[in-house]
């Protein structure tokens, strides 16, 4: 097998005799047209995403339980990717030296790899999410827990998304090269003046942080939040629940009625029965509102024994033209079917279909998986080069940062295929696989370099002929291995010899 990393020859590169090269300009001609001024960015049309909108209503949502459970479900999975690192082809001694080192990186912070985890994370609905790379050399007095002198990290301390304040960009609009994070609403802000500017601003130039998005469309540093597509769902879903629970109250104490002669409803009536009319209504209001403890209302009858001024309440009779539960359930279904998350409901009522879990349950880990590449991507381009940079070394060969499978399959489902390809010789026993396995069965993974021991395999994995193509021997009913049963074949019946 050819080496991937081999150079080509200088022949095999050459321009052919009697080519003609096109003249083309090799470098960037146009721009990302991002409507952008003094630092700010003005790409959202829905002004409640653009900032400081977004911040109110990012919290506002977070505190809805169609969008707070979509987003724990998407959090939790992704707490439950481990993370990794993808070895260079043909690994050497020096490689595999250096791969170490990248995964101790990783876990040799102040803080856990989880917890910043949780912190990227949090571009998902705030649409990007800044960590600032902070470094250290590792010594033990240095707080490190190696003590060989190389370059590692203290944390990727996250910048609230809050604090950002401008996007600073190169004179031709194309490269971001620093942002700005204002100290104005900072506790104690005093300890940083020394690092603002005049406008209370901290530059943290472009090669010192990570820059985390959900979506980059127009290269927008801003990215997109997830909450732009649940926002209408969610607001109608606020509105009618204030309306339910104003109808819940109403059902319970009824609607507050007072009768008064025709005189006090009068436009031109006299200050003197306005004024009667005026504390009427404060009484009825009051009593909607659930303030009033008691009620003085006055007795009075005409000449014919007929009562003046009365008041009661109205019970509500008669049933609406629509469900109103019914509503803010499809609403609450909608967000967490945006969100990917709506298996988490499956089952719980009638409308739910069990049958359709797995691959809904695969979405919602699609999604995660997707998510968990793009963080992957941003460490490889950013942050393992510029180690390897600090450290030295020729950034040729580098490993790669990767995470594990979120997705959750079940042991039955896993151990019927395993079993399947392995009884045809369908797969290459590596430490990948069983580590795969191991995985999946809840074990501790082994070292990748460590040997497969053959002869603690079974006689079929170990490479003898697998019997489960055989078919059963005659007169037998059920087993052997025979070319029809001789009576009756109960195993027929069996739905996992189904093909």
């Amino acid at each position: 097998m050819a080496d991937n990393n081999e150079q080509p020859s200088g022949e095999a590169i050459s321009a052919d005799d009697g080519t003609t090269i096109p003249r083309i300009r090799l470098g960037e001609v146009g721009f990302s047209a991002l409507k952008m001024r003094n630092g700010h960015i003005y790409e959202e049309a829905n002004q409640q995403f653009s900032m400081p909108h977004l911040a109110k209503v990012v919290s506002d949502m977070s505190y809805s339980p169609a969008v707070s459970i979509g987003l724990g479900a998407i959090n939790t999975l992704i707490s439950r990717s481990q993370v990794g690192v993808e070895p260079v082809t043909g690994e050497t001694p020096t490689d595999k030296t250096r791969r170490e080192y990248l995964l101790s990186v990783l876990h040799d912070m102040d803080n856990s790899f989880q917890s910043t985890l949780q912190n990227i994370a949090t571009s998902k609905e705030w649409g990007h999410q800044v960590s600032e790379m902070v470094f250290r050399r590792r010594l033990t007095k240095n707080g490190s827990k190696f003590n060989d002198g190389l370059i590692g990290l203290v944390k990727l301390a996250h910048r609230p998304q809050g604090t950002i304040q401008k996007w600073n960009y190169d004179p031709t609009g194309r490269e971001l090269v620093s942002i700005s994070q204002s100290i104005a609403n900072v506790e104690n802000s005093y300890r940083f003046k020394d690092q603002a500017d005049e406008n209370g601003l901290i530059v943290i130039p472009r090669e010192k942080f990570l820059l985390f998005r959900s979506d980059a469309t127009s290269d927008n540093p801003q990215g997109s939040s997830c909450l732009k597509s649940v926002y209408l769902a969610w607001k109608q879903l606020t509105l009618l629940e204030e309306h339910l629970l104003r109808g819940v109250s109403k059902d319970t104490s009824g609607i507050p009625f007072a009768q008064l002669p025709v005189k006090y409803l009068d436009p031109n009536a006299s200050p003197e029965d306005k004024a009667v009319y005026t504390a009427t209504k404060t009484i009825l209001d009051n009593i909607s509102d659930g303030v009033a403890k008691n009620i003085i209302f006055p007795m009075h009858r005409d000449d014919a024994g007929n009562e003046l001024f009365s008041m009661q309440l109205l019970e509500q009779k008669g049933g609406k033209a629509y469900d109103l539960p019914l509503i803010i359930r499809q609403l609450q279904a909608n967000i967490l079917s945006v969100l990917s998350a709506d298996s988490i409901t499956m089952g719980a009522d009638q409308s739910g279909s069990m049958s359709l879990q797995d691959s809904d349950t695969n979405m919602l880990a699609l999604r995660v998986s997707f998510l968990l590449s793009q963080y992957a991507d941003t460490f490889n381009q950013f942050l393992v080069p510029l180690l390897w940079k600090m450290n030295g070394w020729n950034t040729d060969r580098m490993p790669k940062i990767k995470f594990s499978d979120t997705s959750s399959v079940s042991l039955e489902e896993f151990s019927k295929y395993f079993q399947r390809i392995a009884a045809v010789g369908g797969i290459e026993y590596t430490r990948d696989v069983f580590n795969k396995v191991r995985e999946v069965g809840g074990f501790e993974p082994l070292p990748d370099d460590m040997p497969i021991d053959m002869e603690k395999l079974s006689t079929t994995m170990a490479g003898s002929v697998s019997g489960s193509g055989a078919g059963l021997a005659v007169g037998a009913n059920g087993d052997g291995t025979a070319k029809k049963p001789g009576g009756q074949d109960k195993s027929a019946r069996n739905v996992e010899n189904k093909g």
